[in-house]
C-alpha cells in the first residue's frame, strides 16, 4: 500500500471514539492545565514510539513485520514472550471495551427504528464479535482499507460533530455556573487523577504498527513517516 493507506490505517487504530470519548472527563478530574500536558505527552511519547518503530522495521536486515518479531530480533526469547503477554493483557482489555461500545451503538440504532424490539444487548455484542471473526480472515490488514477508510471518516466527523456541539453548548449555557475546581475530598480528587491519566495513556494504544508496515511499498519507512 502507498503512505496514505498507512496513515488511515494508523488512525482507525489510534483514533477511535471508543477511546478518546471520555478525554473530556479525563481533563475534568485533571482541570485544563493538567489535562492538557497530559495529552501533549501522550500525543509526543506516541509519535516518538511510531517513528522509533518505523525506523526499526528493518533492523538485523530482515524485514519485522509483528511486534513480537522485532522484540524477539532485539531481545531475544524474552522480548518475544514478554510482548507477547502484554500485547495480550491490551488486548483482551481493548476487545472487550470495543465489544460493548459497538453493541451498545448498534443496540441504540436498532432502538431508533424499533422502540418495542426484543432485541438485548447481549445480542449485537454476539452479531459484532461474529462480524470481527469473520474479518479476522482476511489475510493482511490492508485487505481492510476500504473498511478503515470509512472508520477513518466516521472517526473525523464524530469529533467534528462533538466539537461543534461543545462549542454551541458553551455559547447557549450560562458561564456564571461553571465550576473548574475540583469537587470532592483530597483521596477522591487524587484516585481520580490516575483514573484520567489512565484514560488518556488508553486513548493512544497502538498495538499494529509493524503489521501496517509491512503492507506498506518500499521504501517503507518514508512511506511510514509520511503516514
Amino acid at each position: 500500500g502507498d503512505w496514505y493507506h498507512a496513515g488511515y490505517h494508523l488512525a482507525t487504530t489510534i483514533a477511535t471514539p471508543a477511546a478518546y470519548a471520555p478525554l473530556p472527563w479525563a481533563f475534568a478530574m485533571l482541570t485544563w492545565p493538567g489535562g492538557i500536558i497530559a495529552f501533549v505527552i501522550g500525543v509526543a511519547v506516541t509519535w516518538y514510539n511510531s517513528f522509533l518503530l518505523a525506523s526499526l522495521h528493518e533492523y538485523g536486515g530482515v524485514r519485522q513485520t509483528r511486534y513480537k518479531d522485532l522484540s524477539g530480533a532485539i531481545l531475544g526469547k524474552w522480548g518475544v514472550w514478554s510482548t507477547v503477554f502484554f500485547q495480550q493483557v491490551a488486548s483482551l482489555g481493548n476487545n472487550i471495551t470495543i465489544q460493548i461500545v459497538a453493541g451498545q451503538a448498534l443496540k441504540a440504532i436498532y432502538k431508533s427504528y424499533v422502540p418495542d424490539g426484543s432485541m438485548t444487548l447481549q445480542n449485537f455484542i454476539i452479531i459484532f464479535g461474529a462480524v470481527q471473526l469473520l474479518l479476522s480472515q482476511l489475510p493482511n490488514i490492508h485487505a481492510l482499507r476500504g473498511l478503515n477508510l470509512l472508520s477513518t471518516l466516521a472517526t473525523l466527523s464524530f469529533a467534528t460533530v462533538a466539537t461543534v456541539l461543545s462549542i454551541v453548548s458553551g455559547k447557549e449555557m450560562d458561564r456564571s455556573t461553571v465550576i473548574y475546581t475540583l469537587e470532592g475530598d483530597n483521596q477522591l480528587i487524587l484516585m481520580s487523577a490516575f483514573a484520567a491519566l489512565g484514560t488518556i495513556a488508553f486513548s493512544f494504544g497502538d498495538t499494529v504498527l509493524p503489521e501496517v508496515q509491512a503492507t506498506v511499498k518500499a521504501p517503507s519507512q518514508r512511506n511510514m513517516y509520511k503516514g
